[in-house]
């Protein structure tokens, strides 16, 4: 279960750090235009590459290469193999992408706009309110790297599926 994945515990500074998302529906509240500008910006960038999971994407987004579908234990693994998770996602209460992206220890980019990530991400991650503040927030991560993954690495144990059953059954306990 992808709730219970485990993060890489080594780290090495990529030449290229992989910047990530995945989503599984055509609504646009889930920030396919910033995904389609951060793939044209990482297209010619030596320091960035961007890769997208999902399916079902607008038309709009048809010049993105879409790495594949998977389940819920395949998309861990890839997630692992990434450094940056990035969500422009909007009206998407406790998206349980940015939980899996938390839980995979990648620090978190997120669209400061209602019902994001934020509430999730804040710990683990930078805001940002459009493209252009994007790229700034991008390149404040990696120049610091390896505080947001500590931060990340600290956090994730705040959302397992362990601790919100616990929780849970508490509050009816």
């Amino acid at each position: 279960m992808l709730f219970r994945s485990e993060p890489r515990l080594t780290y090495v500074p990529p030449k290229r750090y992989r910047i990530v998302t995945h989503h599984w529906s055509n609504n646009l509240c889930k920030g396919y235009e910033i995904y389609r500008d951060l793939y044209q910006f990482c297209r010619n960038n030596e320091k960035y590459e961007f890769v997208f999971y999902g399916k079902n994407v607008p038309d709009m987004f048809r010049e993105v290469p879409i790495a594949g579908t998977y389940n819920h234990d395949e998309i861990g693994n890839y997630l692992k193999t990434c450094d940056i998770y990035v969500t422009a996602s909007i009206y998407d209460s406790c998206p349980n992408h940015v939980i899996e992206a938390v839980m995979c220890g990648l620090p978190i980019l997120y669209i400061d706009a209602p019902g994001g990530g934020r509430e999730l991400s804040r710990v683990s991650g930078e805001s940002f309110d459009d493209f252009k503040d994007l790229v700034v927030k991008l390149n404040k991560v990696t120049e610091n790297y390896a505080t947001y993954r500590e931060k990340t690495l600290t956090y994730r144990g705040f959302l397992t599926s362990d601790r919100c059953c616990m929780t849970y059954h508490g509050v009816f306990s």
